[in-house]
C-alpha cells in the first residue's frame, strides 16, 4: 500500500517540479551564498506542505530514489526555512527516524530524544525505531555503552553478531568504518578476545585504521591495545591478544613465517581489490589460506558500489555467508557543474545536475582569467570552497603539489587582505615537522602555513597521518589528494573539486571510481549533504555520470582461468618468456599460485571455487600445463609459496645460478652483507644485478641496479630523508644543472615507496629464500641460518635492532630514528625498547610535538 502510494507521488509531474525547485534553491544557497536569489520564494506554503507530506510517505518506500527524495526534501526545507515554521524540527525528526538516519537526527537536533510537540503516535513510532537501531557495545558494572546505527549499519551488525560472514556494498558515506570499529569494540569487551586481522589495500591506510581502532578501544578503558602492523619474522611469536592491520603482502609474510597462525575474524576493506591484477591474486591466495587454517573463520568484505557482493562467499567457500546491498544515502551529494567560457575567461556558469540534465543556478565572475586546467581548478576551488573544508582531486604527486601551491597563494592573499597574515601556531608546528622529516624545501612546509595541504601515497606514514589529523581538526581548509582517496582514505569534507580526473597519470576516471570519490563529499553526522563540483565536465576525457554506479567485480584469478584460459595456458607453456621492462607479467602471480596449488594437491579445490566444470577442456589443459611445468621446476613447495609474485621458472633460473656459484666461489660469495658493515653497498649492487639478470632477464649492459642501490642502502641504514634527498639532488645536478630540488624530493619519495619498498622487497625476498635453500642443499646450513634479512630492512627502512624494535611498537621510521639516536644501545629487543621509552622524559628530547604525540599513542597501544 505505502509503496503504491509512493509510486503515485513519484509519478506526479507537479511533485517532480516542486522537488526540483526546492533542491535547486538549497544548492543555489550552498554554492552561491546567502545573498544569492535562491528561487525558494517560488514555493508557497501549500507547496512546502505538499512536499513535506510526500516526504513522510516516501521515507517508508522500499525504493532508494524515493528515500533520497524524502531526505532531500526535509533537510532542504529545514535548512532554508528552519526559523520560519514552528513544526519543522518535528517533521524532520519524523522523516529521518523513518529513514533510520539517526546520525542526521543527532546533528540536526543535538540529541536523539523526540522533540516536544511530536504527536504521541509518531513519537511511539520513532521511539520504536530508535530502540531497534540501538546496540550495546560493552557492558560494565557501572552500566552499558550503547550506540545508535542507521538501518544499513543495523542490518550488518545483526549478521556479524550472529557469526555470519558478510559481503556488503554501500555508498562511501554509509559509515562502514564506524560500524566495524564498534563491532571490534564489542568483541574486545569479552574474554577470550578473538584474533582479528584488518586487511587494507595500501600501506597508506595502515596508520589511519590502526590509529582509529586504538582510539576506539582506549575510549572503552582498555589499558593496552596491541596492534601489529609490520610482518613478524619466524622467531617473533604471533600474539593472541592483538589486532593485526596490514596489507595482503604483509599478512602473507606472517602466514609464511608462522604456518600455525590462524585468525577468527578477517575484515577486508575495499574488497573489490580481488580484481586488482597481481595484487588481487595475492589477496585471493591469502584469504584462501585463512579459510584453510580456520574453517570457522568469520569474514567481512566491505566494498562500495558492487552489483555482486555475493561473489565472496563462492570464491572462498564460506558456508554461513550473507550479502547486503544498499543504495540508501546517509548524506546527500549535490553534483554542481562549473563551466568556464572561452569567450569570457572569467565567467563561470553554475548549474545543478538533476537526472543527467543541467539546471542553471546562476553565473559568477572570477577575479582572474581561468585559462588552463590548473588555473581553473585552483581559482574555482578557492572561490567556491570558502564555506567549509574542501578536497581537491589531483592525478599524481606533481599535480598534487602544483595545485596546492596555487591554492596557497590565493589563501595567502585572502589572509593578507583580512589583516591576519600570521600563520597559527599549529600550522607552524606542522611546517617545522615537515622540514625536519622530509626536507626544508619541501613545498608542503609552505602550503600548510596557509591552510592548504596535499597528500599522496609515497609520503612518509607519520607525515600523511599528520596531514590527515590537521585536516580533521580543521587546521587545513583545503587538502589536495591523489587516488589515495579511492582506496578507503577516510577524509570526508564539505566539498570536492574535480577537473578532468584520471586514475594516476593514465586512464580517465571510470563511473564506479567517480561515485566512490563523490561519496567523500559530506560527513555523516556532521552535515546533511556535500557538494561535488565538476569543473568543465563536458571537456572531461570520460563521462562517468552516464555509466553505471555499480560494477560487477570478478577476481583476477577467476578472469584469468575462466575467460583467458588460452592465454594463461600458453603463458605456462613458455618457460623462457621474458617479462616486460617493469619486471612484472600479467599472468605471473596467477601461474605461481596455481602451480603451488597443483603441488599441494589443492588445484581441484581452487578450480571448483572458480566454477570450472569437472573434466572440462580448461581444467584438463590447465592441469596438464602445470604438470609439464613441474617437470622443469625442482623447487620444493615451501620455496615456491614463499615467493608468490615471481614465476617459478624465474625462481628456478636464479636457483640454478646460485648452486653453480656456491660450488665455484664458496658459500660466502652470494651472502648479503649487513647494511652497516663494510662492503654492504657493493653487496647490495651485486644482489640487485643478479635479480635483474635472472628474474627480470635484463641485458648485461643495464645499469639500473646502481640507481636502486643508491636509494636502498641509505634507506636501510636509517639515514634521514633530507640526507637521502640531498645526495640524490647533488648527483643529478652534476648531470643536469636545471634539475630542481622539488623534482629531487618527488623522485626520492617515489623511488623509496615504489621501488625500494615494493619491487626490491619482492626481489630480495625471493633471493633470500632461494639462497637459503641452495646453501642447505650444498651442505652449508650454518650459512643458511645467517642470511641477513635485507627485505625486512628495506620494508621498514632500518637495520639496527633498537630502531626496528621501536618500529615494532607501531612507531614510524621518523620517530624510531629519533629515539634510536638518543639510545645508548643499538641492540635492544622489543621488550627492552618499550621499557626504555617509558622511562624517558619525552619533553626534554628536543623533538617535534608531532613525534611526541605518536610516541604517546604507541605506548598506549603497546
Amino acid at each position: 500500500m505505502l509503496n503504491e502510494l509512493a509510486d503515485r507521488i513519484w509519478a506526479n509531474p507537479r511533485f517532480q517540479t516542486e522537488l526540483l525547485t526546492l533542491v535547486a534553491a538549497r544548492v543555489r544557497r550552498s554554492a552561491l551564498g546567502e545573498g544569492a536569489a535562491d528561487g525558494a520564494d517560488t514555493l508557497d506554503d501549500e507547496g512546502l506542505a505538499r512536499l513535506l507530506q510526500s516526504a513522510a510517505v516516501l521515507a517508508q518506500s522500499a525504493e532508494a530514489a524515493h528515500k533520497e527524495a524524502a531526505f532531500r526534501i526535509t533537510t532542504a526545507i529545514y535548512t532554508l526555512y528552519g526559523g520560519e515554521y514552528d513544526r519543522l524540527p518535528q517533521l524532520l525528526y519524523l522523516v529521518l527516524s523513518r529513514l533510520g538516519n539517526f546520525p542526521a537526527i543527532r546533528f540536526s537536533h543535538g540529541t536523539l530524544q523526540a522533540p516536544e510537540g511530536l504527536p504521541l503516535p509518531v513519537a511511539i513510532e520513532a521511539g520504536h525505531r530508535l530502540i531497534g537501531n540501538t546496540v550495546t557495545v560493552r557492558r560494565t558494572a557501572l552500566g552499558s555503552s550503547e550506540i545508535v546505527l542507521t538501518d544499513f549499519q543495523r542490518d550488518v551488525w545483526s549478521a556479524l553478531e550472529e557469526g555470519a560472514s558478510l559481503g556488503t556494498s554501500a555508498p562511501t558515506s554509509a559509515g562502514k568504518s564506524f560500524l566495524l570499529q564498534a563491532f571490534i569494540r564489542r568483541l574486545w569487551a569479552a574474554a577470550p578476545r578473538p584474533r582479528v586481522v584488518y586487511i587494507v589495500p595500501t600501506r597508506a591506510l595502515i596508520n589511519q585504521v590502526s590509529g582509529e581502532l586504538v582510539a576506539a578501544l582506549r575510549s572503552d578503558g582498555a589499558d593496552e591495545v596491541g596492534v601489529v602492523t609490520v610482518p613478524l619474522t619466524a622467531d617473533q611469536p604471533v600474539p593472541n591478544d592483538a589486532l593485526f592491520v596490514m596489507t595482503q603482502e604483509r599478512l602473507q609474510l606472517i602466514l609464511m613465517n608462522h604456518p600455525e597462525a590462524a585468525f577468527d575474524l578477517v575484515i577486508v576493506d575495499e574488497a573489490q581489490a580481488v580484481g586488482d591484477g597481481g595484487r588481487g591474486v595475492i589477496l585471493t591466495a591469502v584469504l584462501e589460506e585463512l579459510t584453510r587454517r580456520n574453517a570457522a573463520v568469520q569474514m567481512f568484505f566491505a566494498s562500495p558500489n558492487l552489483s555482486n557482493p555475493q561473489i565472496f562467499g563462492r570464491l572462498f567457500g564460506l558456508k554461513n555467508y550473507r550479502h547486503h546491498k544498499s543504495r540508501d544515502i546517509a548524506v546527500a551529494q549535490n553534483l554542481i557543474h562549473l563551466d568556464t567560457s572561452g569567450a569570457d575567461p572569467r565567467r563561470i556558469r553554475v548549474s545543478l545536475n538533476m537526472g543527467g540534465a543541467k539546471l542553471p543556478l546562476g553565473e559568477v565572475v572570477a577575479s582572474d582569467d581561468l585559462t588552463g586546467v590548473k588555473q581553473a581548478t585552483v581559482h574555482l576551488a578557492n572561490l567556491f570552497g570558502q564555506g567549509g573544508q574542501s578536497l581537491v582531486y589531483a592525478k599524481g604527486a606533481a599535480d598534487c603539489q602544483g595545485l596546492a601551491t596555487g591554492l596557497m597563494q590565493l589563501e595567502a592573499a585572502r589572509a593578507e587582505a583580512a589583516g591576519s597574515p600570521e600563520p597559527r601556531a599549529e600550522r607552524k608546528q606542522l611546517s617545522a615537522f615537515i622540514k625536519e622529516s622530509v626536507h626544508p624545501k619541501f613545498a608542503l612546509a609552505e602550503t600548510v602555513l596557509n591552510g592548504v595541504g596535499f597528500h599522496y601515497g609515497a609520503m612518509p606514514p607519520l607525515l600523511r597521518r599528520s596531514i590527515e589529523d590537521a585536516f580533521r581538526n580543521a587546521e587545513l581548509k583545503f587538502l589536495v589528494s591523489t587516488s589515495t582517496l579511492l582506496h578507503g582514505l577516510n577524509l570526508p569534507a564539505r566539498s570536492l573539486f574535480l577537473n578532468r580526473p584520471r586514475r594516476g597519470n593514465k586512464s580517465p576516471l571510470e563511473s564506479v571510481d567517480f561515485w566512490n570519490l563523490a561519496g567523500r563529499a559530506g560527513r555523516l553526522g556532521k552535515e546533511f549533504e556535500g557538494d561535488v563540483y565538476l569543473i568543465d565536465y563536458d571537456e572531461w576525457p570520460s563521462q562517468p555520470l552516464t555509466g553505471n554506479r555499480e560494477v560487477e567485480i570478478r577476481s583476477t584469478l577467476e578472469e584469468h582461468v575462466r575467460e583467458r584460459s588460452e592465454e594463461l595456458i600458453a603463458y605456462i607453456g613458455e618457460p623462457d618468456r621474458k617479462p616486460d621492462r617493469s619486471g612484472a607479467d600479467e599472468f605471473e602471480n596467477t601461474f605461481t599460485k596455481l602451480y603451488a596449488d597443483h603441488r599441494a594437491g589443492q588445484l581441484d579445490e581452487t578450480l571448483d571455487r572458480l566454477e570450472v566444470p569437472p573434466r572440462s577442456d580448461v581444467r584438463v589443459q590447465l592441469s596438464e600445463a602445470l604438470h609439464a611445468a613441474g617437470q622443469l621446476v625442482r623447487l620444493d613447495d615451501a620455496v615456491v609459496r614463499a615467493s608468490p609474485t615471481v614465476s617459478v621458472y624465474r625462481q628456478q633460473r636464479l636457483y640454478d645460478y646460485m648452486l653453480a656459484q656456491i660450488a665455484k666461489e664458496g658459500p660466502e660469495y652470494l651472502m648479503p652483507v649487513h647494511p652497516l658493515s663494510p662492503g654492504a653497498y657493493n653487496s647490495l649492487v651485486a644482489i640487485f644485478k643478479r635479480c635483474h639478470t635472472h628474474i627480470f632477464q635484463w641485458p648485461a649492459a643495464d645499469r639500473s641496479h646502481l640507481r636502486a642501490a643508491v636509494f636502498a642502502h641509505p634507506w636501510m641504514c636509517g639515514d634521514p630523508l633530507p640526507q637521502i634527498i640531498d645526495a640524490h639532488f647533488e648527483y643529478e645536478m652534476k648531470r643536469n644543472e636545471r634539475y630542481t630540488i622539488a623534482k629531487a624530493i618527488l623522485a626520492t619519495l617515489k623511488a623509496i615507496e615504489e621501488d625500494v619498498r615494493f619491487t626490491y622487497v619482492r626481489l630480495t625476498g625471493c633471493y633470500n629464500t632461494l639462497l637459503k635453500r641452495a646453501l642447505t642443499e650444498k651442505g652449508h646450513a650454518d650459512f643458511a641460518e645467517r642470511i641477513v634479512p635485507i627485505p625486512m630492512f628495506m620494508e621498514v627502512g632500518a637495520c639496527s635492532q633498537t630502531m626496528m624494535s621501536f618500529i615494532s611498537m607501531g612507531l614510524s621510521r621518523i620517530s624510531s630514528r629519533k629515539l634510536a639516536g638518543e639510545a645508548a644501545r643499538q641492540n635492544m629487543g622489543p621488550a627492552e625498547a618499550k621499557v626504555w621509552v617509558r622511562t624517558q622524559d619525552l619533553d626534554v628530547l628536543g623533538v617535534s610535538p608531532i613525534i611526541i604525540r605518536e610516541i604517546k599513542r604507541a605506548l598506549q597501544a603497546a
